[in-house]
């Protein structure tokens, strides 16, 4: 016997999707649950008669005859006592659910537990991906499944998947006014006044800047439909969450309704042995009471109502400002730099007023140029503050009419945000949801490293750092290890790159240092940049602090002075945002605005924006290395940002030369392949190289070079990233590859390596050697080629015997230089010309093949050749 279950207050997805899965296992019994939702009751008491139920009444002495249990719309096997049993005695358990799933709750199952809106959905898929028909009754009731528990479609768990099954079944013949007279029910009287009760015994609580409405009743005998109420008291409210705990003599029905993404209603009810969607729930709870139950409830309310995004996690920081007294015609300039449709006005540290680019363009057009900003800006400011959460900036948008809401902390300007951030946000494109992508306002966090720099660097070096800290200081301008400096001696890993950023002028600190070092300096004046380097060797480079802005995706970035923070604003991850101060009353403290060091630690790769990747795409590439070299997971929404922009083509915008240095430095690293198959996996190498593909036969060879590597003597010289070069191009044709190798900017050596590889290739497709003349052929053709190009034809031909000879004549080069010269065959005769070259490489072939092995045999040799002897 196959029965079909589902839990208890039966509402309208379970029923469908017991009816549905029917049609997938017509031998089944449909096993309906004690307690049935009033809207499915008033549903059977027409449509009873269509379907054949079974109680559990019936089934109670016949769980030995159950071979197979299928629960739908529930995965929590406990809650459905029969079929526990069942299962306990072995029956098999097929499960159809789509609620949040806990791996190891239930045992050995087979089925679907997948994140959709309703169950219905996963039914109607399997049933007409099967080509199973539907009657409309069935995809009517089917169709009511998904619109409860998707809300109509509006709820945030409702997927594409939930749209297309309703469309499926609405093509199957499903009624729409059915649906709409057993979901959109008035209340009966006996629930209005229970509606009553629950409004006036209403509590408002305020949790994490969420607001909760807890109301509460106690009856003398159940009430059904206390969902419906519940639905009800959200619409009217307009709470963010609505719990409704009524108890009867028997138990306490608890059924909770919310509309904010962040409280997740499903867990919260698990807490009192019920559960389901993160939006709608319920719980009945036996053996306590209503006082019970709302005490249990308050404690647990702050564990399960987080902070929702607040205005710290939203706003764009740091913010670019006005000065009262600047122009009109400097405003309009700086807006279309940046961007902005409006800036706020800031003197001495404190907001003062906001305008807009409306505002400046009326300004303009009436010939108000030259007049000062704060002739027009707006000085009734509406603010908020970093604590104030997403909902309320949303009310005050709209209350408001306003697009920015400058955010304040202490009359002290932190942040803005933008309608655009909220509207990110609401519809996941690039969300703004910067609390996972770096720390909120405030001070950075703060550790001192002074005994990790002495540890991790040289006297030389550590005192070359305090000079510097003490020089800056004595001129005002404060300097700072930054970068990929910070994380690898945070992380004990060797740098020899030491970068210094200065909030000044740091070409004159690096002269200054120069100086009093007897070291070499090279300045860059127009990129505010220089290198200092020690009679030891050691290098530091310096460089300004600044912030840059990017005309358009994948442009180089325009740069200009700024602060600390905006430089470390403006890096790749949070991992090389962080700074530590030289200064000598806090030197070795860490700077830490964007949570690197948490990050580093955790071995999470975070951008700091959502728009990282757009604005420079070849981070993409850097996450992937970074992954690989540290052995670091990419934190969710980075990759989410990874993905859009490739999915984009975002790399394909920038030039070849560009991405080339990127994967240059990925080619070098101890362990590329991984990096490479990451890239091949995103099909990356499309939009860098286009028409290229990075198939099976690429990554053999690429394995193939890995090993040969690994194995040259000492004595053999290569240089690894030419020979995956040569592979990775390999793909594209014989005609293309000049052109390609002179966009990537590569030099004349490099060029001709690969050349090489190709022209080697093209010319054994055309020939009809046989092993034994193969040999030959080699050295007559590559004699005088690159080791590197010998070692990327050992990869990549095919059959890999035929590789082999390459790699063995490699190997044998360097051991069969003649002993013989050229005056040694002008001796016996032999003229200078082409031929005494051809002779000369006929011996060299000969001690290839070990027909000779001395200067006697050598010389026998050439005498019987420049007698034109074989």
């Amino acid at each position: 016997m196959e029965i079909i279950c589902s839990h208890e207050n039966l509402d309208f997805d379970g029923l469908a999707a017991m009816i549905g899965v029917q049609k997938l296992y017509p031998d089944a019994k449909l096993v309906l649950p004690n307690k049935l939702s009033q809207p499915v009751r008033e549903y059977l008491a027409l449509y009873k008669d269509i379907f054949s139920f079974y109680r559990y009444s019936q089934l109670q002495d016949k769980t030995e005859q159950v071979k197979t249990v299928i629960l739908v719309d529930i995965n929590q096997l406990q809650r459905v006592e029969f079929a526990q049993r069942c299962v306990q005695q072995g029956a098999a358990l097929i499960v159809y659910d789509h609620h949040r799933f806990k791996t190891g709750t239930l045992p050995p199952w087979q089925g679907r537990i997948e994140p959709v809106g309703a169950t219905s959905t996963l039914i109607v898929e399997e049933t007409l991906g099967r080509g199973i028909k539907l009657s409309p009754i069935e995809a009517t009731l089917l169709a009511m499944g998904i619109y409860q528990d998707t809300g109509s479609l509006r709820f945030m768990g409702t997927t594409d998947r939930d749209a297309k099954a309703v469309a499926d079944l609405l093509a199957a013949g499903a009624k729409l006014s059915v649906v709409n007279t057993f979901l959109d029910r008035p209340l009966n009287h006996e629930q209005q006044q229970l509606y009553n009760v629950l409004m006036a015994n209403g509590e408002e609580k305020w949790i994490n800047g969420t607001h909760i409405l807890v109301c509460s009743a106690q009856t003398v005998k159940p009430v059904g439909g206390i969902a419906l109420i519940t639905n009800k008291l959200i619409e009217h409210s307009g709470a963010d969450a609505v719990i409704t705990a009524v108890a009867n003599p028997k138990h306490v029905d608890l059924v909770a309704r919310s509309r904010a993404d962040w409280v997740r209603i499903d867990r919260l009810l698990e807490q009192f042995g019920g559960g389901g969607h993160p939006k709608a729930g319920a719980a009945k709870i036996k053996g306590a009471g209503l006082p019970e139950v709302l005490a249990k409830l308050n404690v647990l309310l702050a564990s399960f109502v987080p902070a929702p995004l607040t205005a710290g996690n939203l706003m764009s920081s740091p913010v670019k400002s006005l000065d009262p007294n600047q122009t009109i015609q400097e405003a309009a300039r700086l807006m279309l730099r940046y961007g902005h449709s409006g800036m706020p006005v800031v003197e001495q540290g404190k907001l003062v007023g906001v305008i807009s680019r409306r505002d400046v363009d009326k300004a303009i057009h009436h010939n108000l140029g030259h007049a000062p900003v704060k002739a027009y800006m707006s000085r009734n400011v509406k603010i908020v503050s970093p604590e104030t959460p997403i909902t309320q900036i949303e009310r005050a948008m709209i209350n408001h009419d306003i697009g920015r809401l400058p955010v304040c902390d202490n009359g002290s300007l932190v942040g803005i945000v933008t309608r655009t951030d909220l509207l990110r946000v609401m519809h996941g494109e690039y969300p703004s949801k910067f609390s996972v992508n770096f720390c909120p306002y405030g001070a950075p966090m703060q550790a001192n490293f002074q005994e990790l720099i002495q540890q991790r660097f040289s006297p030389e070096i550590v005192q070359f750092l305090i000079r510097a800290g003490e020089l800056g200081k004595q001129g005002g301008q404060p300097a700072f290890l930054v970068g990929g400096t910070v994380r690898d001696m945070i992380l004990g890993h060797p740098n020899q790159d030491i970068d210094i950023v200065v909030e000044g002028n740091a070409p004159k600190l690096a002269q200054q240092l120069a100086l009093e070092y007897d070291a070499r300096v090279r300045v860059h004046e127009a990129f505010q940049t220089a290198t200092v380097q020690l009679p030891s060797g050691h290098r530091f480079d310096f460089a300004s602090a600044r912030t840059e802005f990017y005309a358009f995706p994948a442009a180089l970035p325009t740069v200009e002075s700024g602060s600390l923070r905006e430089d470390l604003y403006r890096r790749d991850f949070t991992v090389n945002a962080m700074a530590v101060s030289l200064a000598p009353d806090t030197f070795g403290q860490l700077v830490d605005y964007f949570c690197g060091y948490r990050d580093t630690i955790d071995g999470c790769i975070r951008v700091l924006h959502n728009l990282s990747f757009v604005e420079d795409p070849t981070r993409i590439l850097r996450a992937l290395r970074f992954k690989t070299r540290f052995n670091w997971s990419i934190e969710e929404e980075t990759y989410r940002f990874l993905l859009a922009a490739i999915k984009e083509e975002r790399i394909s915008q920038v030039s070849l030369s560009r991405l080339w240095h990127e994967l240059r430095i990925i080619l070098t690293e101890e362990e590329p392949l991984p990096i490479l198959e990451s890239m091949a996996y995103l099909r990356i190498e499309k939009q860098v190289f286009p028409g290229i593909e990075w198939d099976h036969r690429v990554f053999r060879a690429l394995a193939r070079a890995r090993e040969l590597i690994a194995q040259l003597p000492p004595s053999i010289k290569a240089v690894p990233w030419r020979i995956y070069l040569s592979i990775l191009l390999s793909p594209c044709s014989i005609h293309g590859i000049p052109a390609l190798l002179q966009e990537m900017g590569l030099n004349r050596k490099v060029r001709q390596v690969i050349e090489s590889v190709f022209l080697v290739q093209e010319e054994l497709a055309h020939t009809g050697l046989s092993q034994a003349d193969f040999l030959g052929w080699i050295h007559e053709t590559c004699r005088d080629k690159d080791n590197d190009t010998l070692l990327a034809l050992s990869a990549l031909v095919t059959p890999q015997d035929m590789g082999n000879h390459f790699y063995a004549y490699l190997l044998k080069r360097n051991e069969i230089k003649p002993a013989l010269t050229g005056d040694d065959l002008i001796q016996l005769g032999v003229h200078p010309g082409p031929r005494l070259g051809t002779i000369l490489r006929q011996i060299e072939l000969a001690r290839l093949t070990g027909k000779v092995a001395s200067r006697e045999e050598e010389l026998l040799l050439a005498a019987q050749l420049a007698r034109g002897g074989e």
